[in-house]
C-alpha cells in the first residue's frame, strides 16, 4: 500500500496551490473590499483567482530568491514584492471598477498590501519557529534525532541538505524526501563536525563527498550520488579549509 502523503512529501507547488485555492473561495464568498456589492459570484472567483494567484506566485519567487541571513536582499526582495502586487491589483481595479483610478487609491492600496504581506509573513515566521527542534545531547548522534524527521524508507547514511522554499529537500542513501524546516536550524541540529553550509541554500555531509570539480569555471562537490553541489564564493574558504576543495 503506497505510504500516505505527508506534509514532509507534498511537492513544492502544493502548499502554494492549497493557499491560493482556499483564499480565492473565501474572498469569492465574501467579497471583501466591495466586491460583494459590484460583482457576481462568477465575477469574484475570477477576480480574486488573479489577484491571489499573482500574489502567491510572486511570493514564491521572491522566497527562493531571497534569504533572511542576507537582511537587505531580504527587505528589498519584498519591497519589490510589495509594489509589484500593488501595480497589479491597481490596474485590474482600474479595468473592473470605473470610480477606481489616481495615485491616492494606488497608495491605500499600497498600504492594506504592505500589512497584509507583513501579517502572511508573520504567520509563516512563527510556523516555521514551531516546528519541533532536534535537541543536541551526548548519548544520542544529531545526526540519528534529525533523520527521524524523515518517513521510514528514506533514512539512511547522510548525503545532503538543499533549501527549497520554506521546506528542505533532504537526501540519504534511501532516497530523498521533504520537510518543513528553514536550513539554518538543521545546521544547528546538526552540529559542525559532520557537515558543511558550502552555499545559500546546501549543505553536505563531509563524508559524502566524492570529489571537486569545476562546471562552467565554478567550483561544485560531486556527491557519492553523483550529485552536483554548486559551492559560493563566500563558503569556498571554509570548503578549502575543510578538505572539500
Amino acid at each position: 500500500m503506497p505510504e500516505p502523503l505527508t506534509h514532509r512529501q507534498l511537492p513544492n507547488f502544493a502548499l502554494p496551490f492549497l493557499i491560493w485555492l482556499v483564499l480565492t473561495l473565501m474572498a469569492a464568498v465574501a467579497g471583501p473590499f466591495a466586491t460583494f456589492d459590484v460583482l457576481s459570484f462568477s465575477q469574484r472567483l475570477m477576480y480574486w483567482a488573479a489577484i491571489i494567484g499573482a500574489s502567491v506566485g510572486l511570493s514564491c519567487v521572491v522566497s527562493a530568491i531571497s534569504s533572511r541571513e542576507e537582511p537587505m536582499r531580504w527587505v528589498l526582495c519584498w519591497i519589490v514584492y510589495v509594489l509589484a502586487i500593488t501595480s497589479i491589483v491597481h490596474i485590474v481595479n482600474s479595468l473592473v471598477f470605473t470610480v477606481w483610478s489616481g495615485w491616492g487609491q494606488f497608495f491605500y492600496l499600497l498600504g492594506i498590501v504592505a500589512l497584509v504581506a507583513a501579517m502572511v509573513h508573520s504567520l509563516v515566521w512563527v510556523l516555521e519557529r514551531r516546528q519541533p527542534t532536534v535537541e543536541q545531547s551526548g548519548d544520542v548522534d544529531p545526526i540519528d534525532k534529525f533523520l527521524r524527521r524523515l518517513p521510514l524508507d528514506k533514512r539512511g547514511p547522510l548525503v545532503r541538505i538543499e533549501a527549497q522554499d520554506h521546506y528542505l529537500n533532504v537526501v540519504t542513501d534511501a532516497g530523498e524526501a521533504l520537510i518543513l524546516m528553514r536550513l539554518s536550524d538543521a545546521i544547528g541540529a546538526l552540529g559542525p563536525d559532520v557537515g558543511l553550509r558550502v552555499h545559500r541554500s546546501h549543505w553536505v555531509h563531509k563524508k559524502a563527498v566524492a570529489r571537486s570539480a569545476k562546471q562552467d569555471r565554478r567550483d561544485v562537490l560531486v556527491m557519492r550520488d553523483d550529485s552536483i553541489v554548486p559551492v559560493s564564493r563566500g563558503h569556498k574558504q571554509a570548503a578549502k579549509a575543510a578538505g572539500l576543495l
